[in-house]
């Protein structure tokens, strides 16, 4: 997968603004993750401060002498690592989050997550600092935690707020999992992205696992996801019922049309509030960059970049962060498998999956739709997963058999911590830091 190009050309043709997605188009079947995860004070459970003695930028600062790895800085304050594995950054609420660059096995992906997490849990321990699985601050809420020093987060919480109730919580509060693959044509890109959006209110609701907050059980299992409902409806969701029909009528174009008529809300360090960019392209210079940012703030559940990034999972224990990565393997990269989902959700149409989307977040696997239990849907979809990872002949089916396991006991991650929380953990918040800690 290639990083967007950052060429300053003015636009002059709508074709640019599709060229993006065609330089996309490669024989490849490469994965690449974003792991999440929460810092938070090894003594009081509270979110971790960015400029605070023992902060995220003494973590980053400690990281970089430690590993060598080449900073990030915005206005002369590091904000990122990179090294030739990948990127370290920091979300608006000072969650950590690594982007391991694309790789051919869940393997090479398990190794280099157990390699950042052993580095930066030795650090981690040193500052007193612990690293949660989580999908949400269990103690922390939004108005505890300051946005860190980035232009990004500053004009995203200066729009968002104007949006909806609850993106403040997403920002700051919030981490999840987001596997990205790659595509051979546009109509398999469209294929795969139709596909994406169709699983992600299942998977969603399975991979449940953020049901407390504020130190007490929400009525959510996914109060990440729940928040997500609440960020900002033109820019989240479903994209187009067109992606949803039987027979797709959709492509690369029509995807830019959807992105030409949404608010900017910025371009490199302007805040441009609700100006579409449509409107900005007719009054304006626009370069190509000032479209690849715009394309970064368009939040769907699945999006189109030069590869496809699914986006909608809390983050997890390795164990099952890992089947995640391999449940896309297993469909999107099986024209069998692919063939299959489709078949198996033939009978579901535009509004029954926004049904799925609504309800998943607060229920998990609990409910129905059009007399379906949505536990055997999802059991359905990843037996399908581990069928095409199985065809591979690479192994790598193993990495599914801690989700059949949970499938088989109906539960989600949140259910396991809901039962602990109400039982013999009796309410304490320090046995759910055990729990979620990562070592």
């Amino acid at each position: 997968m290639n990083t967007l190009t950052r060429e300053q050309e003015i636009i002059t043709s709508s074709t640019q603004l599709t060229e993006i997605f065609k330089k996309g188009i490669k024989q490849s079947q490469k994965l690449g993750v974003e792991f999440e995860k929460i810092p938070i004070n090894e003594k009081t459970f509270k979110c971790i401060e960015f400029f605070f003695k023992n902060g995220m930028l003494d973590f980053l600062t400690k990281l970089q002498k430690s590993e060598k790895l080449v900073p990030y800085y915005e206005n002369n304050i590091m904000l990122g690592l990179f090294s030739n594995q990948g990127a370290i950054t920091l979300e608006p609420g000072a969650q950590i989050e690594y982007s391991i660059k694309p790789k051919d096995y869940i393997a090479e992906i398990e190794s280099e997550l157990d390699t950042y997490n052993i580095r930066t849990g030795q650090i981690a321990k040193e500052m007193g600092i612990k690293f949660l699985s989580l999908g949400i601050q269990p103690i922390s809420t939004y108005s505890e935690i300051k946005i860190i020093p980035k232009s990004r987060y500053s004009f995203m919480t200066k729009y968002l707020k104007e949006q909806a109730s609850l993106p403040y919580v997403m920002m700051r509060e919030t981490a999840g999992i987001q596997v990205s693959i790659d595509y051979s044509s546009e109509e398999d890109a469209i294929k795969k992205l139709s596909t994406a959006l169709k699983l992600s209110p299942f998977l969603c609701a399975f991979f449940a696992n953020s049901p407390i907050r504020n130190g007490k059980l929400t009525e959510y299992k996914s109060f990440r996801a729940k928040a997500w409902l609440n960020t900002d409806n033109k820019r989240c969701g479903l994209i187009s019922k067109n992606l949803f029909k039987k027979n797709i009528e959709f492509n690369f174009d029509d995807y830019a049309q959807i992105l030409l008529d949404l608010p900017m809300i910025f371009n490199r360090k302007n805040y441009l509030g609700n100006k579409t960019f449509r409107e900005f392209l007719n009054n304006n210079q626009a370069v190509v960059s000032d479209w690849e940012t715009h394309l970064s703030l368009f939040f769907p559940d699945a999006r189109l970049k030069n590869y496809i990034e699914i986006r909608n999972h809390d983050c997890q224990k390795k164990e099952i962060a890992l089947a995640i990565p391999a449940i896309y393997k297993g469909i999107m990269y099986s024209p069998n498998s692919i063939e299959k989902i489709n078949e198996l959700l033939k009978e579901f149409n535009y509004f029954d999956f926004e049904f799925v989307r609504h309800n998943g977040p607060r229920f998990g696997l609990d409910f129905s739709v059009k007399n379906k239990k949505i536990k055997n849907i999802v059991f359905e979809i990843v037996n399908i997963a581990q069928e095409g990872l199985k065809s591979f002949n690479q192994g790598e089916e193993k990495y599914i058999e801690p989700v059949l396991e949970l499938l088989k006991d109906n539960v989600t991650p949140a259910d396991i911590i809901i039962k602990n929380f109400e039982g013999s953990w009796k309410k304490n918040i320090s046995k759910l830091i055990k729990y979620s800690e990562i070592r």
